[in-house]
């Protein structure tokens, strides 16, 4: 029976290492399709110049109000506007600058690039390195009491 105990060990030790691992692979491919979602489209700065506001039903069947930033970005030396297509219940600050990546073959046809996606990548990555430590001490310790054995 402890013979199986053991054994059982070392499968969940291996087990976590993996998992660690996966986390750290798929935070880097994450980040990877993040970064290249627009490749050939070009990146600029914008400017929240207004927003609209909507006053519609929240999760929790209430009503609130939620705002859309529009967002003003110039190319060569011409302004275009994009309205985000997300709302949220904060009133956008107008002044605030945000990336916006557009099509070279056709200026207008733009996307508004979140930057709330990197704190996932964060996690992933800070997760995966737990993990993939733990797993790592945990096998080790069990090769010491194994060597000791002999």
């Amino acid at each position: 029976m402890e013979r199986v105990s053991k054994q059982t060990n070392i499968f969940v030790i291996i087990v976590v290492i993996f998992i660690g691992i996966g986390l750290m692979v798929g935070a880097t491919l994450y980040k990877n399709n993040l970064e290249n979602k627009y490749g050939d489209w070009i990146r600029v700065q914008g400017r929240v110049v207004d927003y609209e506001e909507e006053y519609k039903r929240g999760s929790e069947n209430d009503y609130h109000w939620y705002y859309s930033e529009i967002v003003e970005y110039e190319v060569n030396g011409k302004s275009y506007r994009k309205t985000s297509q997300s709302s949220s219940n904060i009133r956008p600050t107008i002044g605030k600058t945000r990336e916006v990546a557009y099509n070279p073959d056709n200026v207008q046809e733009s996307v508004l690039l979140s930057t709330d996606k990197k704190p996932v990548v964060i996690i992933l990555y800070s997760m995966g390195g737990i993990f993939t430590v733990v797993g790592v001490l945990g096998l080790i310790t069990k090769i010491k009491e194994k060597v000791k054995e002999y």
